[in-house]
């Protein structure tokens, strides 16, 4: 292969760094990450096209596709695969990936691209932030973050009177200790019939005092 047909032609040595336990057995398994000398971003429409269950990310600019058993994730200029059970192999398998990316990039005119990207993972903590954090249940879940977990996995709509709003709507009350409130109680359609009166402020006040 000629190297101006390569898109790859030459990556500084790889790191090898411990990458937990494989699940199959005791053993401590290793991820590589390599630094490339070109950019690759080009072929990643194509491997987006070839590899099953590719994913293809916008922002950062990187695609994550399993091959042979081991996970890749490549950037524009950087491998990391996982997980290996000795030296050797990882050195093997970073061969072998990168003729294989040579070789698609050479034949590139013979596979149709898929431009496709999905978008990055909304993170939990990131949706929770933006909801009122009073676990009024309005929206079905049990608590705001159990909501915006759900939210973030795409398994839940958000909803205009909770999502993006800096305080509590009138609906949500916030969760507040009787020693914050005093003599507020909650309206009648909160409240059980059978649930007894919180007395005022004062009054715990001059319990404390005798």
């Amino acid at each position: 292969m000629h190297s101006e047909q390569m898109i790859i032609t030459g990556y500084d040595d790889p790191i090898l760094t411990r990458a937990g336990i494989l699940s199959e057995c005791t053993r401590p398994s290793m991820a590589a990450s390599i630094h490339l000398h070109a950019d690759v971003s080009p072929v990643f429409p194509y491997l987006n096209a070839v590899e099953p269950k590719a994913r293809w990310y916008a922002e950062p600019n990187y695609i994550q596709f399993s091959r042979r058993d081991v996970q890749c994730t490549l950037y524009p200029d950087e491998a990391i695969v996982m997980p290996f059970s000795s030296t050797g192999q990882a050195l093997w398998y970073i061969n072998e990936l990168i003729s294989h990316l040579n070789d698609l990039y050479t034949r590139r005119e013979t596979v149709t691209p898929d431009y496709k990207r999905m978008a990055r993972p909304v993170s939990a903590i990131a949706v929770y932030k933006l909801l009122p954090g009073t676990n009024c249940q309005a929206c079905g879940f049990t608590t705001c973050l159990a909501f915006a977990a759900a939210l973030g996995r795409n398994m839940a709509a958000p909803h205009h009177s909770v999502l993006n709003s800096a305080r509590p709507s009138p609906r949500t009350p916030p969760i507040r200790s009787w020693m914050q409130m005093g003599p507020w109680k909650p309206p009648s359609r909160w409240r059980s019939p059978h649930q007894p009166r919180v007395p005022p402020l004062k009054y715990h006040q001059n319990l404390f005092r005798k």
